[in-house]
């Protein structure tokens, strides 16, 4: 790691300890918004864990990896400065990226970032919100749903918020794909904004949403920082509800 990388973790974990200060009697994800929006302004490359190109093309290749076609409708859940939008964005047919962040500097900083790089025109719909509830895309429905390095930044309860709503979002045959932090227990660590959770904890929230859920093999020996994948898709019991 060079001494640029280190001076610039310092200064943002010093950055987190203050915002936490501030907002301790107050929800995580403000105090989470409030850190993003600081970083953002400094780097929003940097601010979603650098290496920007390798993983943008790994979230694209991932996806293709689990049936993604141009005519895919993709929501990626916390999609930060568009570090795998602007590779999913290309790829689909125009309009059919949707990217939902809590931050919007970030979400600023991606637009303007989708616009030097000529992506506007592709149609993205780029949404600021406040929680993980889903209420501005109802009515929406995806082949394919990614969070990439969310469950990793964000509380048990965020989580479970997030995965309780999915079925909402899906039909028959929609994917749903998320990294995340394996462990034997829950860990976290709020000043850094880094949680790790064990696979029971993915299975019972799976089991109450009605998603059938598969840790898929080997991909943290893949993955540049380590992280596992979940794999989920309505429960077959919810399919036939659908259907009725």
């Amino acid at each position: 790691m060079n001494i640029g990388r280190i001076l610039h973790r310092s200064r943002a974990m010093a950055q987190n300890a203050a915002w936490r200060v501030r907002t301790f009697r107050k929800p995580y994800s403000e105090y989470q918004r409030n850190v993003m929006d600081s970083r953002s302004k400094v780097d929003p490359r940097e601010a979603v864990g650098g290496m920007w190109d390798e993983i943008g093309e790994f979230q694209l290749q991932v996806l293709k990896e689990h049936e993604l076609t141009p005519q895919s409708t993709v929501l990626d859940v916390g999609c930060g400065s568009l570090r795998g939008g602007r590779k999913i964005i290309p790829y689909l047919e125009p309009g059919n990226y949707w990217g939902t962040e809590l931050s919007g500097g970030m979400l600023n900083s991606g637009r303007e970032i989708l616009e030097s790089d000529g992506l506007l025109d592709r149609r993205p719909n780029l949404i600021h919100t406040s929680n993980f509830s889903f209420d501005r895309l109802a009515g929406v429905e995806f082949t394919h749903v990614m969070f990439w390095g969310v469950f990793t930044d964000v509380p048990p309860e965020s989580v479970a918020e997030a995965i309780h709503g999915l079925p909402e979002l899906l039909t028959e045959g929609s994917i749903v794909i998320a990294t995340f932090g394996l462990s034997d227990k829950h860990r976290s660590d709020y000043r850094q904004i880094r949680f790790m959770q064990p696979y029971d904890f993915y299975e019972r929230l799976a089991v109450e949403s009605q998603l059938d859920l598969e840790l898929v093999s080997g991909f943290s020996h893949r993955h540049p920082k380590g992280h596992s994948l979940l794999r989920m898709r309505l429960a077959e019991r919810a399919n036939s509800g659908i259907a009725s």
